[in-house]
């Protein structure tokens, strides 16, 4: 797991955002990746900036990781729990962040 050492590079940051899927809901910071596409060019050296930081101290700031649990409906007429589904709403920087370590 050496290349977790590695600081990612810009390039690879946008690799994921590129990689990331469309038509999805926005997170609980109200941002989906279409958004971040659209800002890329004003916010991208911003954000991997950031992110580089978090990488290099090994720590996230405090709600980075948190999420809204929230139930949506399965079937138009909602008759039961059953009817619900749950899920859970993370902020799109969390999804990019987790999809860079994965990929």
């Amino acid at each position: 797991m050496a290349f977790l050492d590695d600081l990612p590079t810009p390039k690879e940051f946008t690799d994921v955002l590129l990689a990331s899927p469309r038509g999805k809901s926005p997170g609980i910071d109200g941002f989906n990746s279409e958004a971040f596409l659209e800002l890329w060019p004003f916010i991208g050296k911003t954000y991997v900036d950031a992110m580089q930081d978090c990488w290099k101290r090994k720590e996230f700031p405090e709600g980075f990781m948190e999420g809204i649990m929230t139930l949506i409906p399965k079937v138009h007429n909602v008759e039961s729990l059953r009817d619900w589904r749950p899920i859970t709403l993370l902020s799109t920087v969390y999804k990019l962040y987790a999809k860079l370590i994965a990929m």
